[in-house]
């Protein structure tokens, strides 16, 4: 075992003595639902927080590990590759939404954690959530909100800020997947086409366009723990470990399917650690502490992950209504409300449309993808099995593995087919790790081609010599050219006009802060229109709503009607009442509950939209509302 595992006998006994008190805190937080929405929030934060403290006090020592792998011009070409995606996505791209309110909600737990430090989706709350009066823990992962929220306390709690954040991930997993790329390969060459090819991936520019797709995120930390992962298989000291551990933290409270990462990280270093015996890093006592101090950390998570399932599997209903809000002509298995959200009878019509995908035989926006991407990376996996000597045997084999996990794991998922539109976000978790087997096989190709037309190399490495290195990167970029940046181009007019021609919602998170302007996605047409006529509601109004997070940020109070016999003492307060029938009362199963709910009351309409084949959207004035 390397002595640098070793730390002294002051920060073992730290490591104890913390680990000890988060035991306590952990433990205590996580005995209920209601403390998990405090408890998460320590966690994340204490985990992102240590992780940049280490960085930075290690930096010296983790730019070591690159050794002579990447020189300035490498970087400079990385640079350039993220400046033009980023001017691109500013220039060209408009901002959308894709996720069915899901970026509202994310938007909402973060202004809640970050004016009542509760990480919870309020139902119940006066306008710009000055006030929460009753909150609800939402089934998904709350790591997400968390890091937006330091956001808006950092930048100001405007949307805008949660679009920057996305593109801002996107630019940092590109210079990511360089940095673990040329590590993981040895090769900056391999790096900067990886980063390339990521850079050019459509999805990745549409779905950088959005706020608070915990997606986007999801690819940026993968591929952090991917470089920390590199970096600790190459120093093998505790330092690398705990940054490699708190990484993986992060990202397992951004979403909870990361935990797939824990064996495949375990079996990568099984196939790739070249340094002490796998036997020796796992029997090490400091090593022990710091993989019992990461599955404490993770405690939190579990539990709450549990309690999501523990309250899906008892109330049938929300499979039920979420069935029923499906459109009957959906493209995809239907949802088995029997059989629940996971199942193998998804799995074959799902993994054959998701391969389809793959190899670009679908493309509607915003479901596009470049076949060059799947092909190169076949052929990197297939060449470095085939050709032991190529050195990458392993790393391809890792790499596939990642890849293959969640492809397979989503096909099982009802929505995870990507003809479900939104669905195919979760596309994005697999794209760095294809990314780099894509490089990969664009760099032996060229080899390979560069031994065939006579190029010279040398004898000992089989690589080019640095005198044969310009017609080398010709070759290189000749098949980029061909495989991605020709069909990137082609896809652009797919990129540009998604014709989703809905009018702009103007959205403020706060009282002061003016809020950017931004296109609705296909399904959000309601958005469009609470944003239209919201001023319609007079700002001392109660808006009894599906969907109370949406006005909110409009300067309105808003409930969900199906709790006002417990709060009726300050709804009471009120001078004025009004029903949102959007959101899910567009839908006609649903709106069964919302014509109920209006039924008990004398109402007058004061706008109202027609929305094609479904119910018309409206705002009803409660005239007779007594509490």
């Amino acid at each position: 075992m390397d002595k640098c595992l070793l730390p002294d006998k002051f920060t073992n006994n730290l490591i104890i003595v913390s680990l000890a008190a988060i035991l306590v805190a952990v433990v205590y937080f996580s005995s209920s639902a209601p403390y998990l929405a405090i408890s998460i929030p320590i966690v994340v934060l204490s985990s992102i927080f240590a992780m940049i403290l280490l960085a930075v006090a290690d930096f010296k020592e983790i730019w070591q590990a690159f050794g002579n792998i990447v020189n300035r011009y490498s970087l400079a070409i990385v640079g350039i590759i993220i400046l033009s995606f980023l001017l691109f996505s500013i220039l060209f791209l408009k901002k959308i939404e894709l996720i069915f309110f899901d970026e509202q909600i994310y938007q909402s737990i973060a202004l809640n954690f970050l004016k009542h430090g509760t990480a919870s989706l309020c139902i119940y709350a006066t306008n710009n959530l000055n006030k929460c009066y009753l909150s609800t823990i939402q089934f998904d992962p709350l790591g997400y909100p968390v890091i937006l929220a330091m956001a808006f306390k950092l930048f100001g709690s405007s949307q805008l800020i949660a679009y920057n954040l996305e593109l801002f991930f996107s630019g940092m997993t590109i210079f990511l997947i360089f940095l673990s790329s040329s590590i993981l390969t040895g090769r900056q060459e391999i790096g900067v086409i990886s980063s390339l090819i990521y850079a050019l991936i459509p999805e990745v520019l549409i779905w950088s366009k959005t706020p608070a797709n915990p997606n986007i995120p999801f690819a940026m930390f993968f591929s952090l723990s991917l470089l920390f992962f590199a970096i600790f298989i190459k120093r093998q000291n505790i330092k690398s470990l705990y940054l490699f551990l708190f990484s993986l933290i992060a990202i397992i409270y951004i979403r909870v399917e990361a935990v797939l990462l824990i064996p495949l990280f375990l079996a990568g270093f099984i196939l790739l650690n070249k340094g002490a015996s796998n036997i020796q890093v796992f029997k090490n006592k400091n090593a022990i502490v710091a993989f019992i101090l990461f599955l404490i950390l993770i405690l939190p998570e579990t539990v709450f992950t549990f309690i999501a399932k523990y309250n899906l599997d008892k109330n049938r209903a929300f499979i039920n209504l979420l069935a029923k809000s499906l459109s009957p002509n959906r493209m995809g298995p239907v949802l088995d409300t029997h059989i629940g959200l996971f199942s193998a009878n998804y799995f074959i019509s799902n993994i054959l449309t998701n391969i389809r995908f793959l190899f670009g035989f679908i493309k509607v926006y915003p479901i596009i993808f470049l076949p060059g991407i799947t092909l190169f990376a076949a052929f990197g996996l297939a060449f470095s099995i085939i050709d032991r000597k190529s050195g990458s045997f392993k790393l391809a084999i890792f790499l596939g593995i990642v890849f293959l996990a969640y492809f397979i794991f989503y096909s099982f998922y009802f929505s995870g087919s990507v003809l479900l539109g939104g669905s195919v976000r979760f596309m994005l978790i697999v794209y760095p790790a294809l990314s780099i087997l894509a490089g990969l096989g664009v760099y032996l190709m060229s080899l390979l081609l560069f031994k065939k037309i006579g190029m010279i190399r040398n004898s000992r490495t089989g690589k080019p010599r640095f005198g044969n290195y310009i017609p080398f990167c010709i070759i290189c970029a000749a098949i980029i050219l061909i495989a991605f940046v020709w069909p990137f181009a082609k896809s652009i007019p797919f990129l540009q006009n998604p014709n989703y021609n809905y009018p702009d919602f103007p959205l403020k998170l706060n009282a002061t802060t003016e809020n950017s302007i931004y296109s609705m996605a296909y399904l959000n047409r309601s958005l469009s229109f609470i944003g239209n006529n919201y001023l319609a509601v007079p700002s001392n109004c109660l808006v009894f709503s599906e969907t109370p997070y949406l006005w909110y940020g409009l300067n309105r109070s808003s409930v969900i009607p199906g709790i006002i016999s417990y709060q009726n003492t300050t709804i009471k307060n009120y001078s004025c009442y009004i029903f949102d029938y959007s959101s899910f009362c567009s839908y006609p199963n649903i709106s069964i509950e919302c014509n109920k709910f209006l039924s008990q009351y004398k109402t007058r309409i004061i706008v109202s939209e027609n929305n094609g084949n479904l119910p018309k959207f409206a705002l009803y004035h409660i005239l007779n509302f007594s509490g």
